[in-house]
């Protein structure tokens, strides 16, 4: 693999000169669609939310899945910019998250 790293102002993958220059032609580029992100895993009892707030640098929290700690979640999400949420659940347990969500937040995938 060629050295590489990610241009957050620019929001775009690079590809540093060198050695890697003569792969350049071949490697497609990724657009970026947002900048920041967030996962929720979210079971019976609790969520665990995953933001990802620039390359390598993520955040984790865990919260439980009374209405209290939904939009203690939106709140948290809300404060560090995130554009999107991905979630995954079994079962209706998305369904009162995504409710508030819907309200709350911009973007919201299942």
């Amino acid at each position: 693999m060629f050295p590489s790293g990610f241009d957050e102002d620019a929001g775009q993958p690079t590809i540093k000169q060198g050695a890697a220059s003569a792969y350049a032609k071949e490697v497609c580029f990724i657009e970026v669609l947002y900048k920041r992100c967030r996962g929720i895993d979210i079971h019976k009892n609790m969520m665990v939310a995953c933001v990802f707030t620039g390359v390598r640098k993520k955040e984790i929290r865990q919260f439980s899945t009374m209405t209290e700690d939904i939009l203690w979640l939106v709140s948290w999400l809300k404060e560090t910019g995130c554009e999107m949420a991905a979630m995954e659940s079994t079962g209706s347990y998305w369904e009162p998250v995504y409710n508030i969500f819907e309200e709350d937040m911009s973007r919201s995938w299942l």
